[in-house]
């Protein structure tokens, strides 16, 4: 019986022991630096586990032809002679979040050339010489920060529903002549289209961008109507938001009649039903975040749940294997003391004839 308890020990110790390592996450992060230059002067840096391919004063035309690592997050190539992005340009570059293309000579942007960018929060195409934009760009859903100055991009470029979430949008140094008609931008911030050929504004214009807190109007060529009150209006609106605005309030035609007319100045019916539009996208975008941030939350809880329930199974599975081993050991153990009091009963048998069988024979000798 010890020896088969004994047996039945070593077996738990032989089962349990591996457990812990079943559990152990064995990978670890690893950052890696390479300063090698390749070929065209491109080069690999990693920094807070972001890989960057940061290229310089390349000679390709074509990013297609630099062959980078498809796990880049950050593109940036500067001051180079890129011509043209074509469709399968950046198709190999799932992963980019930051593309930076600033000081080249792009003229031609084909239409699904960021069709694949899924994940990027960052484009600027800084004084590369661009005329004409894909529609998809303004549809990316994570593009937080475009950065499009000093090019060639005129009214007709932004006659389009931008649905991405920008918050920052740099259009200064372009042909632009009226504010971007791009539709309801709740989570714009930051506006800037100075050094354009703007000659007029409204708060219509602004209504759409109801988070806006800074405006570059600077060098545009602004005039309202000396006999209205537009330019009252338009300031009372800027006050009333608290966007900050350079350069600062326009300075108002003087007369009498006018200040008088203008003293309680109010805001066109189309202004506050754009305003109020941009807002009630606001509450609906700050819900649905809510309500993703709570599954995020609900997801994260029950993620340590998971080991736990294999840890249960796998005791689980244990302790019934175990169980049936003991099972086992101690029907063999009975089936063994049975076999054994069968064995000794026999022997008890034998013996017991034997000594009868002794008697009989010494009293047939007595009696002889």
């Amino acid at each position: 019986m010890r020896i088969f308890l004994f047996n039945g020990f070593l077996l738990l110790v032989f089962v349990v022991a591996p457990v812990p390592d079943v559990f152990v996450n064995s990978s670890k992060s690893a950052e890696i630096m390479d300063q090698n230059p390749l070929p065209n002067t491109c080069r690999y840096i990693t920094a807070n586990s972001v890989l960057e391919a940061r290229c310089f004063q390349l000679k390709s035309q074509t990013i297609a032809m630099l062959d980078l690592n498809p796990d880049i997050q950050v593109l940036n190539i500067t001051g180079s002679l890129l011509f043209t992005l074509n469709n399968d340009s950046l198709h190999l570059y799932k992963e980019l979040e930051f593309i930076y293309l600033r000081h080249n000579i792009i003229s031609i942007i084909r239409k699904a050339a960021f069709a694949n960018q899924l994940y990027l929060q960052v484009l600027d195409l800084t004084n590369s010489f661009c005329r004409i934009l894909p529609k998809s760009l303004f549809q990316l859903p994570y593009l937080h920060t475009l950065y499009l100055g000093e090019n060639w991009l005129t009214d007709r470029m932004f006659n389009v529903n931008v649905t991405s979430p920008l918050r920052i949008l740099q259009l200064s140094d372009n042909k632009l002549r009226v504010i971007p008609n791009i539709g309801l931008q709740p989570t714009l911030l930051n506006l800037n289209v100075s050094n354009n050929f703007i000659t007029s504004i409204r708060t219509e214009d602004l209504a759409p961008f109801c988070s806006l807190n800074d405006l570059d109007l600077t060098g545009n060529d602004i005039r309202f109507n000396a006999r209205s009150c537009d330019c009252q209006t338009f300031n009372a609106w800027v006050k009333l938001r608290q966007i900050k605005m350079k350069p600062k309030l326009y300075k108002c035609p003087y007369s009498s009649a006018l200040n008088k007319t203008c003293a309680n100045v109010s805001f066109s019916n189309r202004t506050y039903e754009l305003f109020n539009e941009c807002l009630a996208m606001m509450q609906q975008m700050i819900e649905e975040d809510i309500q993703q941030k709570m599954e995020k939350d609900i997801q994260q809880k029950m993620e340590p749940e998971k080991p736990r329930s294999v840890w249960l199974i796998f005791a689980s599975c244990v302790l019934v294997c175990l169980f049936i081993v003991f099972v086992t050991l101690f029907c063999v153990h009975n089936w063994n003391r049975r076999q054994c009091r069968k064995q000794q009963e026999q022997l008890t048998m034998i013996y017991n004839n034997t000594e009868l069988n002794t008697e009989l024979l010494q009293q047939q000798s007595d009696n002889n």
